[in-house]
């Protein structure tokens, strides 16, 4: 009985050791930056971006061009070779852009990176993909005179707080705007006007982006809201939509913590959701989009789904690879979704060599160098194995010496 019992406990060892081997593992194919977006000119642009290794392993991958736009580029290699000892390799797309487009605004492309066998048979270009990933091409063709869009940015807020309502504009137009204002209008549940204000005033240069800003009171019950922005630029104006929520609505993002971190790694940030409701919250999830101050996408990330019980704290995870950033102000958009409802918070950080400081809180996470490595966690597995099966061969030996 006890031999059996000793048998069970090795094997749940093993087990344990190849589930926790293969949950340190990650896809081996990664593209950056994964959106890029260059300003028109006709004429020939070096475009560059990089493939990483993320496993250290070797392999082949397949190079394919989709979209609106590939017509006119090109690549130089359509397959590329990476080494186990290679982290990563640069690819460079020659794009060939003609004197004008037919039609203004963002024309875009993929650039799908695939996986692909040993056995791929360039001739017959068969391919049997084993993983992708994408990364996405855009060229932003301004319009003739003045033209802009914009978005609004708003945090959720608490009953009696002062919201921040964020109007974001872009000049797609061949000419600078040399006033831009906007009047935001919110409204309640069944569409009644609540309050109406102003925002900050700006100007913008042809393909230039800037904000305005403009503070509401929320001296209102909690629930779903809706602002309007109307903006005006010289002798033109636009409008923007956007609903928001004003108090708990059943779950609050209650702080965001960035993990130890080096740049160059992946960070790693512990977002903890709040359930305040006095029922389970089912099926939330979170997405997670990281931004420079310029509006680039550097990462999105959405996190695993999780039930929250009643007035409980869950955290989730979010990362974000740092191999193609620089030290600098970022910001972290974080949508939390519950059903229909969908809760938002922008963060705005820091990145330095050895530390990520969030800006709102003053926090700072440096680098923590009594971290466990994998190969370490592998290790010791194995060792703990070994001693495991010489502990057993022992006990036996001696059980069967006795008889």
């Amino acid at each position: 009985m006890r031999q059996v019992k000793m048998k069970n406990v090795m094997k749940m060892m093993i087990i344990m050791g190849i589930f926790l081997a293969l949950a340190t593992s990650t896809f081996a194919l990664g593209i950056s930056p994964a959106k890029k977006v260059i300003d028109y000119a006709p004429g020939t642009h070096e475009i560059k971006f990089s493939i990483f290794n993320d496993e250290g392993k070797s392999f082949r991958a397949a190079i394919e061009l989709r979209g609106e736009i590939a017509e006119y580029v090109q690549i130089k290699e359509s397959i590329v070779v990476m080494r186990s000892d290679e982290a990563s390799k640069e690819i460079t797309l020659i794009a060939n852009l003609p004197e004008g487009f037919d039609e203004p605004g963002l024309r875009g492309m993929e650039i799908v990176v695939i996986e692909i066998p040993d056995e791929f048979n360039s001739e017959t270009n068969v391919i049997s993909a084993l993983t992708s990933v994408a990364a996405e091409l855009n060229i932003r063709v301004p319009f003739p005179g003045k033209y802009a869009i914009a978005s609004i940015d708003i945090g959720s807020a608490e009953v009696g707080d002062e919201v921040r309502l964020a109007v974001m504009m872009q000049n797609y137009g061949k000419q600078p705007i040399f006033k831009a204002r906007a009047n935001i209008e919110i409204f309640g549940a069944t569409y009644e006007s609540i309050a109406k204000f102003e925002t900050t005033e700006i100007g913008l240069n042809p393909q230039e982006q800037g904000k305005m800003i403009g503070i509401w009171k929320a001296d209102v019950n909690p629930g779903v809201y809706h602002a309007k922005a109307t903006i005006y630029y010289d002798d033109q104006k636009i409008e923007v939509e956007k609903d928001f929520s004003v108090g708990k609505a059943g779950l609050e993002i209650s702080k965001i913590i960035p993990e130890e971190f080096k740049l160059g790694d992946v960070a790693i940030f512990d977002i903890f959701l709040q359930n305040n409701w006095n029922k389970q919250l089912t099926g939330v999830y979170s997405k997670v989009i990281i931004k420079d101050d310029k509006g680039t996408i550097y990462g999105t990330y959405n996190t695993e789904t999780i039930d929250i019980n009643p007035n409980t704290e869950e955290m989730v995870k979010a990362y974000w690879n740092t191999r193609d950033a620089v030290q600098g102000n970022y910001q972290l958009h974080l949508a939390v979704y519950i059903g229909e409802t969908i809760i938002e918070k922008v963060e705005e950080f820091q990145v330095n060599i050895n530390s990520i400081s969030m800006l709102s809180t003053g926090q700072v996470t440096g680098t923590n160098t009594g971290l466990i490595s994998r190969e370490s966690i592998l290790s010791m597995l194995v060792l703990i194995m070994i001693i495991l099966n010489i502990g057993g061969f022992i006990y036996f030996r001696r059980r069967r010496t006795k008889k």
